[in-house]
């Protein structure tokens, strides 16, 4: 068990001892929620950006399902002025980048993202379930080579709808993903499609038409 899932078994919201490992954890997830890789894409973190000269209130960020194992929240305020890419407010309540991020140029990005389909859904809110879903893909992908994200699609319920988006870190490694395992990946028995992100044609539409043994590809090119 990892001290995350362990921290979530005793209660979200107790506090707990900040190791160097948990201390490293924390702040990697707040850079993380800042990074390249989420924050163009994060509607809601971009607004509070936007509105507030770059500055989100770190106890927003704390209320977070990802965050709430990291009590007190004094501690995160302490973890994340060690960070070389953030900058806490001289009052501490609020962080930010300390440079701003470059425009994202979408079409690189989506060369480097492969689209996995047919995981078993979760249909319910249990969110410790999806977030030890979250942390056991990342686990299954960097296993094979270390990516920027693994990135749990959501239905109109918020619920995780059996589609996974993986970022790697280059195109090459994202082609060569895809040639060795295209035509036979699973994921503890079952089988699993795999789509550029590029060459999924309206991935919503197909969505909404397959079912776990009836999936209607399209060749990637």
């Amino acid at each position: 068990m990892s001290f995350s899932q362990e921290i979530r078994r005793r209660g979200s919201y107790a506090p707990i001892d900040f190791t160097p490992e948990v201390t490293q954890a924390c702040r990697k997830q707040v850079e993380f929620y800042f990074s390249e890789y989420n924050l163009p894409y994060d509607k809601f973190l971009r607004s509070l950006c936007d509105q507030n000269d770059g500055w989100i209130p770190i106890t927003t960020l704390a209320s977070f399902n990802r965050m709430k194992k990291y009590r007190p929240v004094d501690k995160v305020i302490d973890c994340l002025k060690d960070s070389v890419i953030l900058e806490v407010s001289a009052d501490g309540e609020n962080v930010r980048r300390k440079s701003p991020l470059e425009t994202v140029d979408f079409k690189d990005r989506n060369e480097r993202v492969l689209v996995f389909m047919n995981w078993k859904k979760i249909e319910d809110e249990d969110k410790d379930k999806f977030l030890t879903l979250q942390e056991e893909l990342e686990q299954f992908f960097n296993g094979f080579t270390i990516v920027n994200q693994v990135r749990l699609k959501k239905d109109h319920k918020k619920y995780f709808n059996g589609v996974v988006e993986v970022e790697f870190k280059t195109k090459d490694e994202c082609v060569q993903f895809l040639e060795e395992h295209k035509t036979d990946f699973s994921y503890e028995g079952q089988p699993l499609e795999i789509v550029t992100k590029n060459n999924t044609v309206s991935l919503k539409t197909r969505l909404d038409q397959r079912t776990s043994v009836d999936l209607v590809k399209k060749p990637d090119l």
